[in-house]
């Protein structure tokens, strides 16, 4: 075992998580000219972030840091294939696992694994896709942290889990066992006219204040027993590449779909992907 992954992954339980998350918000939320300027700078230089496929690059213009980490994308900045037998990236981020579920197992690391069903939390939901095909994509810091659909979809249902924040890097994913049904998140039900249906979930991680959609200003609501919000009677219908909403820090993007599809074979744990950029073909 090595000892000094371990003990970095493994403080974070010892780490006041919620309330680190409520005083970083804080400071992202101000609006203090020289405090949001300072940190959106620092930010850009630490990070190396390319203001040249920014919307707005000015920094002025973002009225607190977490607007500019939420920022938009000029409109050349990605393009999307739209092929409609296609399914793309719905995020900018790196392959973190992909492949096929194995009776109910999602691989979370080497010789870790979880559930779908403690994942969506519902048999209901689960039982779709207890073979199913999984895509899990990480979010760095210095990522574009807006997701779009992966496919033209209808949204059918959602449900958000309070959970916890751990940080859900590749030290803690080797680590701690069931990251991603312990961390907070919100499970979107979709059913689309050439893939199925399909779950993509937003998982929060430590330093996240909140997961925000475009059917809803914020997800962050407090339940004691999550439970599923219909949308079917909405129609809630999103065009490949249309945005579904964004996080405020680095976090994970978790895709579940019925094995009508075949992964692109170049996509291996580690591989980057830009959003728009194709990932699967129909299995035709």
């Amino acid at each position: 075992m090595n000892i000094k992954l371990y003990f970095t992954a493994n403080i974070q339980r010892l780490l006041p998580k919620h309330f680190l998350s409520k005083l970083t918000a804080i400071l992202a939320e101000s609006q203090r000219i020289w405090l949001k300027n300072f940190l959106i700078r620092s930010f850009i230089k630490i990070y190396k972030i390319d203001l040249s496929e920014v919307e707005n690059p000015d920094v002025s213009f973002y009225p607190s840091f977490n607007e500019f980490f939420t920022r938009r994308l000029s409109a050349n900045a990605r393009k999307c294939d739209m092929n409609n037998q296609s399914i793309t990236s719905p995020v900018d981020g790196s392959i973190s696992q992909i492949g096929q579920i194995q009776k109910n197992k999602i691989l979370q690391a080497k010789d870790i694994t979880y559930s779908v069903e403690r994942l969506v939390g519902c048999k209901e939901v689960a039982r779709t896709f207890y073979e199913a095909n999984f895509a899990t994509i990480y979010l760095s810091p210095r990522n574009y942290h807006r997701v779009h659909a992966p496919c033209d979809s209808k949204l059918i249902k959602t449900c958000y889990f309070h959970g916890d924040i751990y940080s859900v890097n590749k030290k803690t994913c080797d680590t701690i066992p069931n990251l991603f049904t312990r961390n907070e998140r919100l499970v979107c039900y979709f059913t689309s006219p050439n893939f199925g249906d399909f779950c993509l979930i937003f998982v929060g991680a430590m330093l996240v204040r909140g997961i925000e959609t475009v059917w809803t200003e914020c997800e962050r609501i407090e339940r004691f027993s999550p439970q599923y919000n219909s949308f079917s009677e909405k129609n809630l219908l999103f065009k490949k590449g249309e945005e579904l909403g964004c996080f405020k820090y680095g976090s994970t993007v978790i895709l579940l779909f019925t094995p009508s599809f075949l992964w692109l074979e170049n996509l291996t744990s580690g591989t980057s992907l830009r959003m728009g950029e194709r990932i699967a073909l129909c299995d035709q």
